[in-house]
């Protein structure tokens, strides 16, 4: 195992000063992998999972970038002023920042929402074209993902007298230009505009490289649910010759965001380090190459 530097950096995005806290080998790294953490409280609860995938990787030589996006964590401005293109600027800042500081972003590690914030920076320019993907119970239907987040809201109301406001309701407020606080975060019309209006993805982009797309699940035998299966073989059959995807899944029945306090990591190492090795192998190949061109 390599020595680990840490640190932490405050940069300056388009949508003010945010964090980046990295973690580097003491030898220079043979690539970087940037993580696009999940939405609101599950980013929050995922914290200490992500912090140890990445200490195994700078102990494996990769650097790693993990950011606040704006308006999360010790980043400037709050959630309820955050919106989706300021944090895809946010990961375009962090990988400008890590390409001149540690080692060109060639791999990506999303958590579920962040599956998707990834997918689109990677579709729209914002992230290179990246040798490798892992996708770590994603979520990539954005308006699916805002009624469940809504829900919490309803859920939370049934302890109380008071009317109970249906997620429809919920959404006219929304729409109405109205702010809506959800489990103590508060969600901003442009925000939801962003979830609700955009269709689901019907494959992933090619920039994401190779993807290993990872469900957490009890049966180690039960394949993927149907809209992931769906979306993992449109991906292939847009993709080259070469699978666009993969499927891994965990027998573990814990969520990376379900407790922040947990003592092991329902997804280990093991998992993550095979998936983003390739990556880097494949970017390594890639670079000699064209070096021998």
């Amino acid at each position: 195992m390599n020595p680990i530097i840490p640190g932490g950096t405050y940069v300056e995005s388009a949508s003010g000063r945010i964090l980046l806290v990295w973690r580097r080998p003491a030898v220079s790294p043979r690539g970087c992998v940037l993580f696009v953490p999940p939405f609101a409280e599950e980013m929050n609860k995922s914290r200490r999972m992500l912090a140890k995938v990445a200490i195994g990787l700078a102990e494996q030589g990769i650097a790693t970038v993990i950011p606040d996006l704006f308006g999360t964590g010790d980043s400037a401005g709050d959630f309820g002023d955050a919106h989706w293109e300021a944090w895809l600027g946010d990961l375009r800042c962090a990988g400008q920042w890590a390409e001149t500081n540690l080692s060109p972003v060639s791999a990506l590690l999303a958590v579920r929402l962040g599956a998707e914030l990834g997918a689109d920076a990677a579709a729209t320019g914002a992230l290179p074209a990246l040798a490798r993907s892992v996708f770590w119970q994603p979520v990539f239907d954005r308006s699916r993902f805002l009624t469940q987040f809504l829900r919490l809201r309803t859920a939370a109301q049934l302890t109380q007298g008071d009317h109970r406001e249906s997620v429809e309701e919920l959404r006219q407020q929304l729409r109405a230009g109205q702010r809506v606080e959800v489990a103590g975060y508060t969600l901003n019309p442009d925000m939801a505009r962003a979830l609700d209006q955009v269709p689901a993805r019907a494959a992933l982009p090619l920039q994401l490289g190779q993807v290993t797309w990872m469900e957490i699940q009890r049966d180690p035998n039960a394949p993927l649910n149907p809209a992931s299966q769906r979306l993992v073989d449109a991906s292939i059959r847009a993709g080259s010759n070469e699978p666009a995807a993969s499927t891994s899944v965990s027998a573990s029945s814990k969520r990376p965001w379900a407790d922040s306090n947990q003592a092991k990591s329902p997804m280990p190492m093991a998992k993550f380090a095979p998936a983003i090795e390739k990556g880097m192998n494949r970017a390594s190949a890639n670079s000699a190459t064209q070096t021998r061109r």
